[in-house]
């Protein structure tokens, strides 16, 4: 093996590392041709010797890290995406401000911000409501170079795709033939500031937010970024705060103990701070009750046959393993197709999906991203179908569980819905326990 270029994977893996650890992305998850993509760009605008130099610079420079972010975070969103949200939303916010003093402010957090467009509609959909005044938005991202667009607020015409929308938002935006630009009011209820949301301290410990907008990030976190994000979330939310998610997203939500908010086209639960408390006792107590089992005592027979068994996995254990080569995440159909569906692209998911299970009918993972597309367009009879085929495949599949517990709680089946439910709650706490 050539030194040189085995030194090069050790430093590519480094680079690889400091990414995980500064921002909780995966190299993997991004995409291999992204990821290589990403760092010939940055060799070639530093003049990097290569590789090597990279790793060591991306420690010690944060202009460069900060590039380099730029380059495998490219924003792809704009106004009033998934519009059910921000006519939903007003209502949310007179509910929260009837319950507190006249002084009350609503506060209210848009991370990942991306280039401002959500932390915009977010203003103008509470200002056309007559709200001017009660709520503050505070808009985090880790691309700087975003953070400085979203500040400017001038956009282009492709920012503003739906046609069908409020006529009275078009009041707080500046339309020429080749610029959307948001007025000035709207800047006063937003602060744009740089944070990642796996660091525990992007925000300030008192601070807490009625209402977080956090859409389409899981899917580029490993699971140890994940817990470490639910963790920032849940240390900053209000009692009964609200979480607006992207609509892959919601059953994990609720498996970590958030409650379903059933509105269609809105991929929203609550944060219930008391709840979260009870599952963490619950979870303690059992862990206690499993710790305090009194153990069977064994005979001598049971215990040579139970050495021989240690001796034998021991063998099995320490036997090497075949290295698998890993693909990257952008050539996987499922990962791709995951990936379309959160951006709204779900022809071509759907296709992908379809696809498939044409070429092999036991993939219960493309029937459960096309179950998602279904209950994300409110087809919730196909959706149906969907997660059952899911659950004939794989009936410990914890997702599809809690996603037909809500369809059929939207049907008006509540028995059907909470046996479904009982049946997640019982797949989730075998898998806690596994842990």
């Amino acid at each position: 093996m050539n030194p040189i270029s085995s030194r090069a994977g050790i430093k590519l893996i480094s680079i690889e590392k400091i990414l995980e650890q500064r921002t909780g992305l995966s190299a993997s998850i991004i995409g291999e041709r992204n990821f290589d993509s990403a760092i010939s760009r940055i060799l070639k605008k530093y003049s990097l010797s290569g590789i090597e130099e990279l790793a060591d610079k991306l420690r010690y420079r944060e202009e460069i890290f900060d590039s380099f972010i730029e380059e495998i975070t490219i924003p792809e969103t704009w106004l009033f995406r998934d519009k059910n949200v921000y006519e939903y939303l007003p209502g949310l916010v007179w509910k929260i401000l009837n319950k507190n003093n006249p002084d009350y402010k609503i506060n209210i957090l848009s991370a990942p911000c991306s280039t401002g467009e959500e932390a915009y509609s977010i203003a103008i959909s509470l200002l056309n409501s007559g709200f001017k005044g009660l709520f503050k938005i505070k808009a985090l991202d880790i691309n700087k170079k975003s953070i400085d667009f979203a500040g400017k607020g001038i956009y282009t015409k492709n920012s503003l795709r739906d046609t069908n929308l409020n006529v009275n938002y078009l009041n707080y935006l500046a339309i020429d033939d080749k610029h959307v630009r948001v007025k000035p009011e709207l800047k006063e209820h937003i602060e744009f500031s740089f944070g990642n949301l796996i660091d525990e301290n992007c925000i300030e410990e008192k601070e807490k937010f009625d209402i977080i907008f956090s859409r389409n990030l899981l899917i580029y976190f490993d699971k140890e970024s994940r817990e470490r994000y639910l963790k920032v979330l849940r240390r900053h939310f209000n009692d009964n705060g609200v979480l607006f998610c992207g609509h892959s997203e919601k059953s994990w939500f609720i498996s970590k103990g958030f409650d379903n908010i059933d509105e269609d086209g809105v991929f929203a639960c609550k944060y219930l701070r008391e709840k979260h408390d009870i599952r963490q006792q619950m979870k303690a107590a059992r862990k206690i009750k499993s710790n305090h089992t009194p153990q069977k005592k064994l005979t001598g027979s049971e215990k040579r046959t139970r050495q021989k068994y240690i001796e034998k996995s021991r063998h099995i254990i320490n036997k090497p393993k075949p290295v698998k080569a890993e693909k990257s995440a952008e050539d996987e159909p499922l990962n791709k197709a995951m990936y379309l569906a959160n951006q709204g692209e779900t022809l071509k998911a759907e296709k992908i999906c379809l696809d498939i299970i044409s070429e092999n009918k036991v993939e219960y993972q493309a029937y459960y991203i096309l179950g998602l597309i279904k209950e994300s367009i409110n087809d919730i009879i196909e959706a149906e179908v969907f997660f059952n085929k899911v659950l004939y495949l794989n009936p410990s599949h914890h997702e599809s569980l809690v996603h037909l517990s809500l369809i059929h709680n939207k049907l008006g089946n509540n028995d059907l819905s909470d046996r479904y439910k009982l049946r997640a709650e019982k797949v989730f706490f075998k898998r806690e326990d596994l842990k």
